[in-house]
This record gives C-alpha cells, sequence and structure tokens, in this order.
C-alpha cells in the first residue's frame, strides 16, 4: 500500500515535468518565429555577421587599438656619422645633422632617448668611386619603435684623396686700433704644406694662407698659425694639411 507521501512526490514531479515541457515548447515556437521571419532572420544574420567580423579582425583592431595609444616625438639637428675610410676617400653630400621622428609608446620613446644619444648613420663602407644614394638610418633603434628621417636618402659623392704641395703665404689678422704698417712681414719657419683632398677639392684651391693672429700684440711676437685654403671665389676648402700649422715670428717695427 503506498504511502500519501510518495502520490505527493510524484505529482509535484509530474507538474515540474509539464511545465518545463510548456517553457520548451514556448522557446522553441519563439526561436522558429524569429529565424524563420524576414525580421528575425536579418537580426541573426547581423549579429552572427558582428561576430564573425570581430573574430577574424581582432587582431586588426587590438593594433589600431594599441596604435591610438601611441605618440610622435621630433627631434631636429641629429647629427649624422659616415660611415667611410677616410684615409683614402673624401665624401661630400652628407648633411651634418637631419630631422627624426619617433613613433611609438612614449615610455619606450623616452627610455630611448635616456639610454642613447639619438645618432644617424650614412654607411659608405660598401660604396666605391663616385655619387651614389644611401639610406640613412637611427642607431640602436628598438624594435618597437618607428623612425622616419627627414631627408630619408642623400646623394653622396666619394672621391678619392689626393696630395699635392702648396706655397704658403702669410696674413696677419688685426684687431681694431691696430696697423698692418706696425709689424714687419711675418716671416714662416716653411713656405710650404702638403694639402690632402678629393681630385675636385684640390684643383678648386687658389691660395693657401697661414693665419696669423696679431691680436692685442704690440710688440715682436712668435706664434704658430692656422692654415686655410681659398678658392678663387675667396671661399674656404674643407681639406687636411701636413703640417697643421706653421710657426710664425713677427717683428713690430716699434722694435727696431
Amino acid at each position: 500500500m503506498a504511502r500519501p507521501d510518495d502520490h505527493s512526490s510524484a505529482g509535484s514531479l509530474q507538474k515540474l515535468q509539464e511545465f518545463l515541457r510548456f517553457l520548451f515548447d514556448k522557446l522553441s515556437k519563439l526561436f522558429d518565429r524569429i529565424i524563420f521571419s524576414k525580421s528575425g532572420s536579418i537580426i541573426v544574420s547581423l549579429v552572427a555577421a558582428i561576430g564573425i567580423c570581430a573574430a577574424v579582425n581582432y587582431q586588426d583592431i587590438n593594433m589600431r587599438l594599441t596604435k591610438s595609444s601611441q605618440t610622435s616625438v621630433e627631434l631636429s639637428n641629429v647629427p649624422v656619422e659616415t660611415l667611410y675610410d677616410s684615409d683614402e676617400y673624401e665624401v661630400s653630400g652628407v648633411p651634418d645633422v637631419v630631422t627624426v621622428t619617433l613613433t611609438g609608446n612614449a615610455t619606450d620613446i623616452d627610455v630611448f632617448r635616456k639610454q642613447n644619444d639619438v645618432k644617424v648613420t650614412a654607411d659608405l663602407r660598401s660604396y666605391g668611386v663616385g655619387q651614389t644614394e644611401v639610406e640613412l638610418s637611427v642607431e640602436n633603434l628598438p624594435n618597437d619603435i618607428d623612425a622616419s628621417i627627414s631627408p630619408s636618402s642623400v646623394t653622396a659623392d666619394i672621391q678619392k684623396k689626393v696630395t699635392k704641395q702648396f706655397t704658403v703665404t702669410a696674413e696677419l689678422l688685426l684687431s681694431s686700433g691696430q696697423k698692418s704698417s706696425d709689424f714687419e712681414s711675418p716671416k714662416l719657419k716653411r713656405s710650404t704644406v702638403k694639402v690632402t683632398g678629393s681630385t675636385d677639392q684640390i684643383n678648386s684651391i687658389r691660395t693657401v694662407k697661414a693665419l696669423v693672429d696679431a691680436t692685442g700684440q704690440t710688440g715682436s711676437f712668435e706664434t704658430d698659425a692656422k692654415l686655410v685654403a681659398y678658392d678663387s671665389d675667396g671661399n674656404t676648402v674643407n681639406v687636411d694639411f701636413s703640417p697643421k700649422t706653421i710657426h710664425v715670428t713677427v717683428s713690430a717695427k716699434s722694435d727696431e
């Protein structure tokens, strides 16, 4: 004989099953209505398309978000180091300074600038005589920082060095109130020097002078004069001298 509690439990279980069956039936009909209706299918398709697009382009979206947090820093007058065999060649056409723009995380850029003096190089070690276009690059640039250089490339003119002997003339450099007539002609310890430069530089030289600084001198004096080469227009020519200076003796006329 069944106990009353057993009948009560069986009835409750049956009611729960009926409720779940009813709920499932309603949800199933609602789902069918959404799926098979025109507006419902559009909504489902749109949601699915957005989900697929987001999944496929996740990396690109993440990259864009990352880039949006980046910053750019412009550095002017960044020095350029030209790499070449300076004993054999003379190089022109490479600027002394350029402008560099660093792009990346602000902290990374700050760390890079504190750890390194930002420097740009023009590497000409693999090139021979003649004109060549070379790309400029930033030294020791971390992978997480991008750099743009203005100009990004330059046309360098590489020439073989040549040496020629030139006669030297002296020129007195006077300050206000001094007159060249106060001094005798400077006496140079040697009258010639060897000048080394590119063929174009050597051919452009019209005179080599020993610049004798007489500023503040009131009597006879001796000094080591700096050598300077000039072209026909009076412009200085950047060449090397051997020796680099010439010893000069200057006598004051008042001492006679």
